[in-house]
């Protein structure tokens, strides 16, 4: 499948050697092969769940087995915002609550969408009906007016998704492929419980994504995504709210296709500590050539008025006319009228009051696009919403970066993972070791690893490019399938600097289940995949091997030690690794196994070989351990063919033709030679005879008479 272009490939490759017909060849060294460890497509698909324990066995008889397309048209967008107003949520959690959704109404939902309202505690309440989103501020105004603004009551979860799904079915409309954004702090105490609705999700054809507010929030409630496949997040209830801001707005920018405008870019979203007395703090953000259309800052608190300075990149301030002050949800807005400036904008907070108490600010800076090209965005989310920490303590988080469907490569992206212990930061790597598959292809990934308890974990994602090393890979789609190696137009350029930018998004979240607070290290080394043979010498008969390291725990830390193993048959390393040849430090002529370099550097040895000649062919494979005998998958298997191979033979025709080329340059170097020697002789000539007129003593009778040589 790795390269379905080739009019031969008609059916899956199988590992039955009783039929010829598709028979998996293990030793082409193409990606599946490389990824799959060898394994046939059939075989790796037989290892799914669709059909691990006999699931699906064939269908017996004659079946029409034919497939029936139905082609839909999307709709424009339409959300329901359901939100917990039990009485657990009143006071600051509200507010929060209000701050976020407000910015999402305003700033976030797209013109063109259709918005409704939904509160829920003990019973569940319409707020208000869809509301067309149109091209002025009053529609978003009115729905920021019916927001709830008091908490009291039980929680009913149920009821709310059941009052959100009818919103959406007003006037006999279709609710399909309609979403409902679901947030909860609490435990479902008041029926219908969540599993209650679960039918009534799918038969309505919804989308429901949640927010978990505080660990608090019910443990079924992504539950509610799972089932319909929505987007589950998680906030924490810090004072920082920049984790559920990005959460409201990635159920928006996540579903592009949507809308029929550009949507709004997050480039800053972090808090800073106002201080208490008059000291300030600032801090800035990039505004790059791709966007700055309908540029806005918002700064939200709770407490005592704040005061905010925004300075553009040219050293002027903003004027105050443009801050809109809200002390109803104490957020103040700057929105920059024209396109924004490229660069540094600088923004400074403090307090009003200077005896008030040091008090968090959450910022967030959104942008549009600003001209024909393609913006830098950023798209993520993790492998699983759901660890079972007794069997696989691990999630991988991705990173999507792109411009347009380009990859942007060697971008600088961090994952925050905010768990019961607070947050840890982990960089995203796309430098084809794993987790990461395929290198600069615009998807970073990393390991996370550094769980500290069961519960919820909310995943954000930054990325910069600070050390001015971004590219465009103009030569590779993201998610592309393989193209047909005849319609590689070479004439594109290859890479094309970024520039500098920044970008920030919403991960998601995801649940551990079954925690335990073990020491042990049960955790192996990643599978090293990029084992490659960088070059082979027949007068010094040796081959020379690359690899990138991997980590003590799947690409974290060092490894202990290394087990590369060489055999003069593919199938001995593929089926037998453990007994074949050990390549030890006394095979060797540069490099040293037993010296092991932290994850992520490159390794190379050049191991001497026994023999060399036509048919000296061997094979390498290699794979790590750590301190507590743990080892890893074997890697991919590489070969190097030691055959003498002459040096082309060169033309005669080639060799007279150079020699006449060589003879005419020194020839024309030779003649230039003497006419510069000439004239530089004939100029000191008359510059001698021009101090001799000068000074009286010109003979008359040698006026036409030629100077001496």
């Amino acid at each position: 499948m790795y390269g379905q272009f080739i009019e031969s490939v008609y059916t899956y490759c199988h590992s039955d050697s009783g039929d010829p017909s598709g028979y998996h060849n293990v030793e082409a060294p193409h990606k599946h092969n490389i990824m799959c460890s060898s394994k046939s497509s059939w075989d790796v698909m037989l290892e799914s769940d669709d059909f691990k324990k006999n699931n699906n066995p064939p269908i017996e008889g004659e079946v029409n087995t034919e497939p029936i397309f139905r082609i839909v048209q999307a709709r424009e967008r339409r959300v329901v915002l359901v939100l917990d107003t039990s009485g657990s949520m009143s006071g600051v959690p509200l507010e929060k609550l209000l701050q976020s959704a407000t910015h999402y109404l305003r700033y976030t939902i797209d013109e063109g969408s259709y918005v409704g309202i939904v509160e829920f505690d003990t019973v569940s309440n319409v707020l208000s009906e869809l509301v067309y989103i149109s091209n002025n501020d009053t529609s978003r105004e009115t729905l920021v007016g019916v927001l709830p603004k008091v908490a009291n009551g039980g929680t009913s979860i149920g009821s709310g998704v059941l009052e959100g799904i009818a919103v959406l079915s007003r006037n006999d409309e279709n609710p399909a492929g309609g979403y409902l954004l679901v947030i909860s702090d609490g435990q479902n105490t008041n029926s219908p419980g969540i599993n209650d609705v679960i039918d009534d999700i799918i038969d309505a054809g919804v989308i429901v994504d949640t927010i978990a507010f505080t660990d608090a929030a019910d443990n079924e409630l992504s539950t509610l995504s799972e089932v319909s496949g929505g987007i589950a997040f998680f906030f924490a209830g810090d004072s920082d709210i920049s984790v559920l801001n990005n959460a409201f707005t990635a159920t928006v920018t996540t579903r592009p296709d949507l809308s029929t405008q550009s949507l709004p870019i997050t480039l800053y979203s972090d808090s800073l500590t106002a201080p208490r007395g008059d000291a300030n703090v600032s801090d800035s953000v990039f505004i790059d050539s791709t966007v700055g259309i309908e540029t806005v800052f918002t700064f939200s608190w709770i407490g005592d008025l704040i005061q905010v300075w925004l300075e553009s990149p040219d050293g002027n301030f903003v004027d105050q006319s443009q801050y809109i002050i809200d002390t109803d949800t104490n957020i103040i807005t700057i929105k920059i009228n024209d396109t924004a400036m490229s660069g540094d904008w600088v923004f400074t907070i403090g307090n009003v009051n200077r005896i008030s108490a040091s008090q968090v600010v959450t910022i967030t800076v959104t942008s549009k696009q600003s001209s024909d090209e393609d913006p830098i965005e950023v798209q993520a989310l993790v492998s699983n919403p759901t660890i079972d920490f007794s069997t696989e303590p691990v999630i991988i988080i991705y990173a999507i970066v792109t411009k347009g469907y380009l990859p942007v490569i060697n971008a600088q992206v961090y994952a925050s993972v905010e768990g019961p212990d607070g947050i840890t930061e982990i960089q995203l790597l796309d430098n084809g070791a794993q987790p990461d598959i395929t290198k600069d292809e615009g998807v970073y990934s990393g390991y996370y690893l550094e769980f500290s308890g069961k519960g919820r974990y909310s995943v954000d994602i930054k990325v910069n490019n600070s050390a001015k090393t971004a590219m465009v890979n103009m030569a590779k789609a993201t998610g592309s399938l393989p193209i047909k190696p005849e319609s590689i137009n070479e004439d594109l350029p290859v890479f094309e600097p970024t520039g500098m930018f920044v970008r920030t998004t919403s991960g998601g979240a995801f649940q551990v289940e079954n925690y335990v607070n073990d020491p042990t290290d049960n955790l192996a080394p990643s599978r090293i995949l990029d084992l490659s043979v960088l070059k082979t010498s027949y007068s010094e008969q040796s081959v020379a091997l690359q690899w990138t390291a991997v980590g003590d725990d799947f690409n974290k830390g060092t490894a202990t030690k290394y087990e590369l193993m060489a055999a003069s048959q593919y199938s001995q390393l593929l089926y037998d690794f453990a007994n074949s040849r050990l390549v030890t430090n006394d095979d060797l002529i540069r490099g040293n196994m037993s010296i092991i370099s932290p994850a992520g550097t490159r390794e190379t040895v050049t191991i001497r070989v026994p023999t060399r000649g036509e048919n000296a062919t061997y094979f390498f494979a290699i794979r790590a351990y750590d301190e507590a005998d743990n080892y890893g998958e074997v890697s991919n298997i590489v070969s190097a063919n030691m055959e003498y191979i002459p040096p082309i033979p060169e033309d005669p025709g080639t060799r007279t033709a150079l020699w006449a080329t060589l003879g005419t340059l020194i020839g024309i170097a030779l003649i230039a030679g003497v006419i510069f020697a000439f004239t530089r002789h004939s100029k000191k000539q008359k510059e001698k005879q021009s101090k001799v007129e000068s000074s009286g003593n010109v003979n008359s009778g040698m006026d036409n008479a030629t100077p001496e040589p």
